[in-house]
């Protein structure tokens, strides 16, 4: 995920892509493609990642592969001569992640965000739109929210959750973190038992350590066995999904109409 140099004046936007991040090598597809549609879109713009998870990163680093947090990317762009830059969040949520971005400041450089995947109702309402055909008749189905642990952030997913029935009113939403937690699987363990599965659809970017262990791991903490489910499905990550992609690449064109790029 290197950055080629650009052919554009310096005054024009250096791109910064910023993910959670993922230890998990195969889940990195997702930003991989991702970076082809940006770099199709905007061929001659610099463009680079970064990723606002300091385990991530840490992780990463112990494994030989350094990945800037955002502030020291920012810091990286000026030095090379950038008086702008779009920082495009790869967030599922406007949650803690997110807000840090907004945070982000400068000397000499001016920075704008783009927003989040589901920053909204009218975007809830689009991407759960998306799993309306995927609603498991033969088994129950599960909508797999990351969470946030701190309770400012619980009036949002209060609003996803209450989007969701709207939607799929045979699905329920559990989250892995913060509010609702994992609370709301006590519901089906009897539609589970009956049913003999689950389907989990993970509103997540990538099919990494939470789907791998968290949701399909086998310990005893996973959701899997904690549903006790015979026979368990795992519908494709938000990222492997290329209306979401397309989503995320609007939120980016808006983001650089906002900084006066040239597109």
């Amino acid at each position: 995920m290197s950055s080629p140099s650009s052919s554009l004046p310096l005054t024009e936007p250096a791109i910064i892509l910023a993910a959670f991040g993922t230890t998990v090598s195969s889940a990195r597809r997702v930003y991989e493609r991702f970076e082809s549609l940006v770099r199709e879109r905007f061929p001659n713009h610099s463009i680079r990642w970064t990723f606002t998870s300091s385990v991530v990163r840490k992780r990463l680093l112990e494994e030989g592969s350094e990945i800037l947090d955002p502030a020291m990317t920012l810091e990286q762009v000026v030095r090379e001569g950038y008086q702008t830059a779009v920082v495009q969040s790869l967030h599922v949520t406007p949650g803690e992640e997110y807000t840090r971005l907004l945070s982000l400041a400068q000397d000499g450089l001016d920075v704008h965000v783009g927003k989040p995947l589901m920053q909204d109702q009218e975007a809830m309402d689009r991407v759960l739109e998306l799993f309306k055909a995927e609603v498991r008749d033969a088994a129950p189905t599960v909508l797999v929210a990351h969470g946030n642990g701190q309770s400012a952030f619980d009036g949002w997913y209060r609003l996803l959750i209450d989007r969701a029935r709207f939607h799929l009113p045979e699905a329920i939403l559990a989250s892995l973190e913060g509010f609702p937690g994992p609370e709301p699987l006590k519901s089906i363990r009897h539609r589970v038992a009956e049913r003999g599965g689950v389907h989990f659809l993970p509103l997540l970017l990538v099919a990494g350590d939470h789907v791998i262990n968290d949701i399909m791991g086998e310990t005893t903490e996973s959701w899997k066995n904690l549903l006790h489910a015979e026979r368990v499905t795992c519908a494709p990550p938000l990222g492997e999904r290329p209306e979401v992609l397309e989503i995320f690449l609007e939120r980016l064109i808006d983001a650089m109409t906002q900084s006066k790029a040239v597109l």
